[in-house]
């Protein structure tokens, strides 16, 4: 019997820009195989190879597919990948695994979905593949890490391939609003149990990397280990069944099957519906497990919640109202899922090829003449291994709520990208990855993902030269704004994170950035019309999120952008890079913040306006905060804004104004935190996009809550980089104690506050060789490495 092979991480090898041209890793010795019969088109195929070991041995093993698959080693299912990543950087995983004595079988199910839009005018009802899977063309790959290569490797070991199309139908998925996570599957069990002829696999011409003494890179792939750990997956069986919305059954028989995995048996010529609330935001693979019933259909769908939709003959609209979460009772179920289609072969547990997530999932049953048992029902949960290493608690159990709910988004909302919705897109966007990578920085040590992030959109640069705002993507999209972001995102990692070596390393792509920008500045320092979406944040009054002047080179909030990218380049210059580019980003830093001052403020009214025709807005006000803009650093313009109409900024743009609410010390900060009291009125378990009508329920770009309890609220921020030194600034408003812990790089931090009026008392614990100020009441006290009393016990700064 075969041990669990495990994830290992392998170091990254040799110069990155020989890869494709030299091997660098055992898999660039191996082929990269297909079935002969299914090039470029779409295939679901069962790849296997059987050894033999004279002894037991331990083995490691790189592997990859474009665009998916599941391994399997003597039935037992140990890898399911690879991470998402563009060609050009494409996933390898390794793994380790010790093999017992005797005859073992390798069996990976690998599949590729052709974009069957590609050219035709009405996409409609074309099956794509996910929006964020990048690809070359259907391969598999497989090597081992020894010197067995020619018992293990693709293109030397005698693996087969078996064709298992023909038992995988693919359909679009029809939505009213956007959703692109690729097709639902109806998977027939008789025509899995019958695949084509095992045969030998075609080797691609250009197959093995064995070294171009004269630099030709070999076409497509160019493999890269992952530095991420495999996706926790775990079994979920419970919930709760809610109702049998059609046909007969017994609530105790359904639930006995999805609490106890108790069969359950449908009887001949029946069709049931059954609604099963799993009571939580969940991301998963069903697991379906049926007995007989020749014939039968069952369809699992899913759906984040049900739908206040009286009139059934009205279509759900994206702005159809969810209501209370919890509440089922005439409401409507509209999602979408997979159909699986049972046998007479026996037990059978169906494949599945790609998580869904939500909270309901609507189970329909219709049998034909025979009975059928489902033996089991579950699900296997998946999300990146994200674990809560922080604790917040205060008076305010309504922020304690909103805290719960924020891991709980980060959770589902993190799998091998910061997705922005598990349901809808599970795609990584700059603007919502800034905001998650900072929730992650409060959350755990682990930083894994928020490199990974990083260093996704860094690559992103190879088509325009400019951050994409999406990656990977199979379509490029453009946007000016979120890639005028990035350059934060990497300083706040250098601050949070003490990894000096990958911060040096961004520093190409940053200049990369700030030069490409520049091809678009006018003569006064600003930037003139931009390419691509100038998204900023979903606004009603604003067309597709852009902000007002943006058609005319006349956005106050876009030249921000531009001064916030400068400010983070200059500063990770200062700390990491080259003196003389400091200079010259502090030039022209100079130059645009004069220009956005002179163009955009109303000394008058104390406020900056979003362009020449006096449109006024949070957004603008916020970040000219951020960036020190007012000539006087405290100003309350929020109490000016209040006095006019003005944009207002939605559940992700909160988050630059509570850093301007936390910067000015103003009580419109818990104001803004009613935002996220209305969603726990909802029943929800996770975050959503915005305020209902809302599309998505689990959106990570609204989790910055947690973020700011530990960064503004406590007030604990990095004063350096590699949170070498910490300043604490506790804003508590009306809250009469703050206790909790944050993971900082050595070790963490934790603090146990006790307000009364003015005064504060208990205790802050910094990690070792850590040191930095404690502001309170106009004074500032010296906090050390170790326990530091809040008292006279403190050392007076001013």
């Amino acid at each position: 019997m075969a041990t669990p092979f495990v994830r290992v991480d392998y170091p990254c090898q040799g110069l990155r820009a020989n890869a494709g041209i030299l091997p660098r890793y055992p898999a660039d010795l191996a082929a990269w195989v297909w079935h002969p019969h299914r090039l470029n088109e779409t295939a679901f195929l069962r790849f296997t190879l059987e050894v033999n070991c004279e002894h037991e041995e331990m083995i490691e093993i790189q592997v990859s597919a474009d665009q998916r698959f599941q391994l399997f080693l003597d039935g037992q299912t140990f890898a399911i990948g690879p991470d998402r990543s563009d060609i050009a950087h494409w996933s390898l995983q390794t793994y380790r695994g010790r093999m017992s004595q005797g005859h073992h079988i390798f069996t990976a199910v690998v599949w590729w979905i052709a974009d069957s839009a590609y050219g035709v005018p009405n996409v409609e009802s074309f099956v794509t593949p996910p929006m964020a899977q990048a690809s070359f063309r259907g391969g598999f790959l497989f090597a081992t890490c020894g010197e067995a290569t020619g018992r293990f490797n693709t293109g030397t070991a005698p693996w087969k391939v078996e064709d298992l199309t023909h038992a995988v139908s693919l359909a679009k998925i029809p939505f009213p609003s956007y959703h692109d996570i690729g097709p639902s599957f109806e998977i027939s069990a008789a025509a899995w149990n019958e695949p084509g002829p095992a045969i030998a696999p075609v080797v691609a011409r250009e197959a093995m990397i064995l070294g171009n003494p004269t630099g030709v890179a070999r076409p497509g792939w160019r493999c890269e280990p992952s530095p991420l750990p495999e996706q926790e997956r775990r079994r979920f069986q419970g919930g709760k069944i809610r109702e049998i919305r059609a046909g007969e059954g017994a609530l105790d028989s359904w639930q006995d099957l999805v609490s106890k995995q108790t069969p359950l048996t449908v009887r001949p010529h029946h069709h049931v519906t059954v609604l099963w609330d799993v009571e939580d935001y969940l991301c998963g693979y069903p697991l379906l497990q049926t007995q007989g019933g020749k014939g039968a259909a069952i369809s699992i769908e899913w759906a984040e919640a049900l739908y206040e939709n009286p009139d059934r003959s009205k279509p759900i609209e994206a702005t159809t109202s969810k209501g209370h979460r919890d509440q089922t009772l005439e409401k409507q179920f509209f999602g979408f899922g997979d159909r699986f289609l049972c046998s007479d072969s026996g037990r059978f547990l169906f494949p599945t090829f790609w998580w869904r997530s939500g909270r309901y999932l609507q189970i329909r049953v219709e049998t034909q003449k025979d009975p059928l048992i489902i033996e089991k029902l579950s699900i296997e949960t998946t999300r990146y291994p994200l674990e809560c290493e922080s604790r917040f608690e205060t008076d305010d159990t309504d922020l304690e709520r909103i805290a719960s709910l924020a891991v709980n988004t980060m959770r589902q909302g993190t799998h091998d990208l910061f997705t922005d919705s598990p349901y809808y897109e599970q795609m990584a966007y700059v603007g919502d990855n800034v905001t998650e990578a900072l929730v992650c920085y409060v959350l755990t040590k682990d930083t894994r993902i928020t490199r990974r992030a990083i260093e996704l959109f860094d690559w992103s640069r190879s088509v325009t030269g400019l951050i994409a705002e999406r990656w990977p993507s199979a379509c490029y999209q453009g946007s000016a704004t979120y890639a005028m972001l990035w350059p934060s995102m990497v300083r706040n990692h250098a601050f949070w994170r003490d990894e000096p070596d990958f911060i040096r390393k961004c520093l190409r792509g940053i200049r990369q950035l700030v030069e490409e920008l520049l091809v678009y500045r006018r003569a006064d320092g600003l930037l003139g019309q931009l390419p691509g979406w100038s998204f900023v944040d979903w606004v009603p009054e604003w067309p597709e999120g852009c902000p007002p002047g943006y058609k005319h080179a006349d956005s106050s909030i876009i030249q921000m952008h531009w001064l916030l990218c400068l400010q983070s380049a200059a500063e990770l210059e200062l700390h990491f890079g080259d003196p003389h580019l400091l200079q010259r980003l502090r030039g022209m830093e100079s130059v645009v913040r004069q220009a956005i001052i002179a163009r955009y403020y109303s000394s008058e009214e104390g406020l900056f306006y979003d362009d020449s025709e006096r449109h006024l807005s949070e957004h603008a006000n916020a970040l000219a905060t951020l960036l020190g803009l007012f000539d006087v650093p405290q100003t309350p313009w929020p109490e000016e804004l209040v006095k006019r109409p003005h944009a207002k900024c939605s559940v992700y743009f909160s988050h630059y104004l509570l850093e301007a609410f936390a910067k000015l010390r103003s009580e419109h900060f818990f104001a803004r935190m009613d935002l996220w009291r209305s969603f726990l009125d909802y029943g929800l378990h996770t975050i959503p996009e915005q305020p209902e009508p809302t599309r998505s329920d689990c959106h990570a770009w609204g989790a910055h809550p947690l973020y700011h309890f530990h960064a503004s609220i406590a007030g604990i921020r990095p004063a350096s980089p590699g949170f070498k030194t910490v300043h604490i600034r506790p804003m508590a408003g009306n809250l009469r104690f703050l206790k909790g812990s944050l993971p900082h790089p050595n070790g963490k931090i934790h603090y146990d506050l006790e307000l009364l009026q003015d005064e504060l008392r208990g205790k802050i614990i910094l990690p070792e060789n850590v040191s930095g100020t404690l502001e309170f009441s106009d004074m500032s006290y010296a906090l050390e490495s170790g326990e530091n009393p809040i008292g006279n016990q403190l050392r007076i700064l001013h």
